[in-house]
């Protein structure tokens, strides 16, 4: 897994909006560890709190914290510690933004706040304060804590809403078609998939093929060829019927009669619920590797009719291992498009030509893509809106970053408090507070 890439923006701020102001003592919360200006400090009990979130989020993807993954020798877990060591710093520069903004934060808020502190005493510490405070300490953290905590994470969001409104609402179209320009690549591709699916089968080995719209793969009514097939009664004259109450059609040789045109085959499902598939043989997949190279081959540069053409020849074979979208498709060049053969593909289109074509090999197969221009209308076409339902919270954040930048520059850390802050092996994972 690239751990360069691993956390988005937005996940960034869902994790990591945990600072607190420090205008008095902050003992009991341990050793300053970054500060703004003396008047905005973040301790070393509460950078483990943000850690432990971190953790969280990690939790079954990282195996050994003490694996090197560089060779500059950067653990997993001085990785993580530093990323989130730079988002605490962005957060600190957004508390004092809010502070500078002479912002305050609605009552509605605030009491939502102690309303959700409320319940979490009722309902995880069983009433009890102290016992939850017991729990929070696994955290180094307490109930006045965490408090503090949910009502600065609630600054730190209400002030991007006061500059850029809800949602971004105060961002013209411009501003993210802007982004998408500097920030995302658009292309068409063709997937030639190493492997086919597993469809469900008669007891005479037939593929089975269900009446579409019924039940999105999965068994239930039989798309019965009405015109070919012929009923058959039972011993005691009557029709023969499916388990739903159907009548069954035969062909002339006694198996079942299906409306392939009309119908549609069910995938089946392993015991974790994912589809079943078969790899293909290695003269298969040696024949899928030399259509990619012909489609990149054959297509000259801007011949996006061409590419279309040469991709709907494919789909008209109805083989299931080809499968496109067939309308352009985008991808940020960010890093967190959530998976890495995602970012991998969205890595080698920002290195091509606009109307360049190749392909890209992934576990998924091979990736015949076309690179195309953002369209002018990326943010406005309906048949685009499924790819950019965050974009206006990336916006936002690559805004809010930029806003930040001198402040951040101006926070200090001690490097040795941070040398002293437990290894992610050592900290509890924190899904709940």
């Amino acid at each position: 897994m690239k751990f360069k890439r691993i956390l988005c923006l937005t996940l960034c701020v869902a994790m990591l909006l945990s600072l607190t102001l420090c205008f008095s003592s902050c003992a009991e919360k341990g050793r300053t560890l970054i500060k703004l200006d003396d008047s905005l400090v973040l301790t070393e009990n509460q950078f483990q709190f943000l850690l432990s979130r971190a953790k969280a989020n990690y939790e079954g993807t990282i195996k050994d914290w003490d694996t090197l993954m560089s060779l500059d020798g950067t653990t997993y877990d001085l990785y993580v510690r530093r990323m989130v060591l730079e988002e605490a710093k962005l957060l600190l520069a957004g508390a004092a933004l809010f502070e500078k903004e002479g912002l305050r934060l609605p009552d509605e808020t605030v009491k939502s706040i102690e309303t959700d502190i409320k319940e979490f005493i009722e309902y995880h510490g069983e009433g009890s304060k102290s016992a939850f405070n017991s729990i929070l300490s696994e955290y180094g953290f307490n109930v006045d804590m965490l408090k503090e905590q949910y009502i600065l994470e609630a600054k730190y969001e209400y002030v991007q809403t006061y500059l850029y409104g809800k949602d971004g609402s105060k961002l013209a179209s411009s501003a993210t078609q802007e982004y998408l320009k500097q920030n995302a690549v658009a292309f068409k591709q063709l997937l030639i998939r190493p492997y086919t699916y597993v469809y469900a089968k008669d007891l005479n080995g037939d593929l089975i093929y269900y009446l579409p719209g019924e039940n999105d793969g999965q068994s239930n009514n039989i798309a019965y060829d009405t015109i070919h097939g012929n009923t058959r009664t039972d011993e005691f004259g009557e029709v023969i019927k499916d388990k739903n109450g159907d009548k069954i059609y035969y062909t002339e040789n006694g198996r079942i009669a299906y409306d392939t045109e009309k119908g549609q085959l069910a995938l089946t499902y392993d015991a974790q619920g994912k589809p079943m598939t078969q790899t293909l043989s290695k003269e298969e997949l040696e024949e899928n590797m030399e259509i990619a190279e012909d489609i990149v081959n054959t297509v000259q540069k801007g011949d996006y009719v061409g590419f279309d053409a040469a991709v709907k020849e494919y789909l008209d074979t109805e083989e299931d291992k080809f499968h496109s979208n067939e309308k352009i498709c985008f991808l940020y060049t960010t890093g967190d498009n959530g998976d890495d053969y995602l970012n991998d593909i969205a890595d080698e289109l920002a290195k091509m030509e606009t109307g360049a074509a190749a392909y890209i090999s992934s576990d998924y197969g091979y990736h015949v893509v076309m690179k195309y221009e953002i369209p002018n209308d990326a943010t406005s076409n309906k048949d685009y809106k499924d790819w950019f339902t965050d974009l206006n919270t990336r916006v936002v954040q690559y805004l809010f970053r930029a806003k930040c930048k001198d402040l951040m520059e101006q926070v200090t850390v001690d490097a040795e408090v941070f040398a002293a802050i437990p290894s992610m092996k050592d900290i509890s994972a924190n899904y709940r507070y």
